[in-house]
């Protein structure tokens, strides 16, 4: 029989107390072994015994070495088979039955039971029966043999208080190892309950009779009515009717087939409604079937299942809106998973396509592919984060199509190979045929540039002719009519009647004033060839230096603020400056107390000046009409002027990228203003 036998039912820590036990057993037979032995020259010397007591000595050492070495259960069968052996052997040449020491017997079948368990106890009892009865029929039978020595009742006493001694020790240590195998068992007990109460789910045990036996839970929610009161009452009496009412039918399934049950059901909570997950379970307990019911809340993610579900049906509406293709290539397979509208686009139905090198060459044409190719290999070899491209496709029915592909590798190997390329497919084909419209568009309009450009050169320079006749054929006359009528008031003012004398100075008078107005149209027409000379130049001093050419009448005052620099053409805002102070000069000049004020400040990305005067004014309906060319709102002979002057300023402003305007009512004075980009906005 082999040893493996014994050991199959003894568990690791079980093995290591008994381990222990085994010791001081060993170490105990050693010291009786030895007394026994001294006791024996004490009572007469006598070689058989003396011989027994020495092989049993010497068979317990070895033991005692097999236990230093771990060999626990051949040990522990070697010490029990050795004692039964030297059991039988003293029965059978020192008295039969008669011997004292059949009661080892008893001691040996108790340290079997201990070491050994069931089957070591079941082993040494059925073989003790055996040889004792093999003992008893050769006693019977008269073929003992003749008894070595005689058995005297001290060695009587002796064997007999050793069994005493080795039963009483054999039964103190199993009372101790049952002991402590109790208090395990409880430990154990304890902290599975434990968990389980720690535990998110509620568990609860029910017969087949639908009656509750345990409840384990931390949440006595999960479980309404149910706790440590309501042991050994029917479940249907304890939860809520909700509950049973939608899990009954799960429970007499799980009773009946045996077979896992599980169901989602919604509960109205003090706490509002709860969707919970139950499941029912068959278990063996005591050889007897239950079942475990297994309740957990799962709002929270119901909640999330419906969150995520509405932002995937989101982002599918986004997807299908935008028309964007995504696609998947797993390299290795040389397969790509696709969404409709990229199988679309590709003009496929399939949803998993091929993606080879030779499929792409097939339905890219070279160039692109090419183009494509080397952008691939450098996102590859990780100089771009991803790549864009931009490529035509054939369909299978020859249609082709420009798409843009964008993607990057999602998905690399231990060695750093791609192993997936993640990406989208976006049909710009629609885009391209508009580029191509709006390049042919463009070189439609830039002709036609071209052709508005001769044209107005073509008109430049037929201004130029008429600037040229105006200068030189029309001022001839004027010369002549004003140097005429010159001579006649000069020489023969005598002679003439004074109504002659009052029409020779209006035609001389009318005379200089057409050569006036004749040349501020010259200067007017000329603005828009003369070239911008900008610098950054200091407006007070300008300013200053042209109401002193104007020499205003003494008792008009005009007050100059602070004005902040300046950056343009000074020669030409000069101009603008000039008829401006003219006109509030002109226009408030009747005032018995003439006022003009000139101020300027920054406004956000502009410098705004502004010319204020305390003059006759105007109604706002003419405020756009007066920078016309030749508009005049007041009488000649009262206010002389070209009607030239404020169209002059208004194309010198725009020329610099500015804008003026005037603010005015009848009898309240005017303020006209303009405003100049600062340096940095040019």
């Amino acid at each position: 029989m082999k040893v493996s036998f014994f050991a199959s039912e003894l568990r690791p820590r079980e093995q290591e107390e008994l381990h222990l036990f085994l010791q001081k057993l060993v170490r105990y037979g050693l010291w009786a072994t030895a007394i026994g032995t001294g006791l024996q020259f004490t009572s007469g010397f006598s070689l058989a015994p003396l011989l027994f007591n020495g092989a049993l000595f010497l068979f317990l050492l070895a033991i005692s070495l097999l236990l230093q070495r771990g060999h626990y259960t051949l040990s522990a069968f070697g010490f029990l088979f050795v004692f039964w052996l030297y059991a039988l052997l003293a029965m059978i040449f020192f008295g039969g039955l008669t011997n004292p020491i059949i009661g080892t017997q008893v001691v040996l079948i108790l340290a079997a039971g201990t070491l050994l368990r069931r089957r070591g106890l079941l082993f040494f009892t059925l073989w003790s029966a055996v040889f004792t009865a093999l003992v008893l029929l050769l006693d019977v039978l008269g073929h003992l043999p003749q008894p070595l020595t005689t058995i005297t009742p001290w060695r009587a006493l002796i064997i007999h208080t050793s069994n005493l001694i080795g039963a009483g020790l054999i039964i103190y240590y199993w009372l101790q190892l049952n002991q402590r195998h109790i208090q395990t068992l409880q430990e154990k007990e304890a902290s599975l309950e434990d968990i389980l109460n720690a535990l998110p789910d509620a568990l609860m045990l029910i017969n087949t009779q639908g009656i509750i036996e345990h409840t384990y839970t931390s949440r006595p929610e999960l479980l309404p009515g149910a706790s440590r009161d309501c042991l050994g009452q029917p479940y249907h009496e304890v939860l809520p009717a909700a509950i049973v009412s939608q899990t009954k039918s799960f429970l007499q399934a799980c009773i009946q087939t045996g077979e896992p049950q599980q169901v989602e059901t919604e509960i109205e909570t003090p706490t509002g409604a709860r969707w919970f997950e139950i499941r029912l379970r068959e278990v063996q307990k005591d050889g007897r079937p239950y079942v475990l019911w297994i309740a957990r809340d799962i709002t929270a993610s119901r909640q999330t299942q419906t969150a995520l579900r509405k932002s995937q049906e989101l982002l599918s509406t986004a997807v299908n809106g935008a028309r964007l293709g995504i696609w998947d290539w797993h390299i290795p397979r040389g397969q790509m998973h696709l969404n409709a509208v990229a199988a679309e686009i590709l003009g496929h139905t399939a949803t998993t396509l091929p993606a080879t090198e030779s499929f792409w060459r097939e339905i890219i044409p070279r160039e692109d592919f090419e183009r494509a190719l080397a952008q691939i290999d450098q996102h590859l070899a990780g100089a771009s984060h991803f790549f864009a491209i931009e490529h035509r496709v054939r369909t299978p029915e020859g249609e082709t199509r420009w798409v843009l592909s964008r993607a990057h590798v999602s998905e690399r190997d231990a060695a750093g190979r791609p192993v997936r390329i993640t990406g989208i497919f976006l049909d710009i084909t629609q885009l391209k045929e508009t580029q191509a419209e709006l390049q042919a568009l463009s070189a439609r309009l830039e002709e036609r540039v071209k052709e508005r450009t001769a044209q107005l050169k073509d008109s430049l320079h037929e201004m130029e002719a008429f600037t040229y006749t105006i200068s030189h054929d029309l001022r001839a006359p004027l010369r002549g009519i004003h140097g005429h009528a010159r001579i006649l008031l000069d020489d023969h003012a005598k002679a003439l009647p004074p109504e002659a004398r009052e029409l020779l100075q209006r035609i001389a008078a009318n005379a200089r004033q057409m050569g006036a107005m004749i040349d501020q149209l010259l200067t007017y027409t000329r603005l828009g060839n003369v070239p911008l000379r900008r610098e950054r130049f200091d407006t007070r001093s300008l300013v200053a230096e042209v109401v002193q050419a104007l020499a205003p009448p003494a008792h008009c005052r005009i007050v100059i603020d602070d004005l902040p620099p300046t950056y343009g053409d000074p020669r030409l805002l000069r101009q603008v400056w000039q008829n401006l102070i003219d006109n509030a000069i002109k226009y408030s000049r009747t005032e018995e107390r003439p006022l003009i004020r000139i101020s300027g400040q920054m406004q956000g990305q502009e410098t705004v000046f502004r010319i204020a005067d305390n003059g006759i004014g105007f109604s706002m309906a003419y405020a756009e009409k007066i920078f016309g060319v030749f508009e005049r709102l007041n009488p000649a002979p009262q206010y002389p002027g070209t009607g030239i002057g404020l169209a002059t300023c208004k194309r010198i402003v725009q020329r610099h990228g500015g804008h003026i305007w005037a603010e005015s009512s009848p009898g309240k004075g005017s303020i006209f203003a303009f405003s100049l980009p600062q340096e940095h906005m040019v």
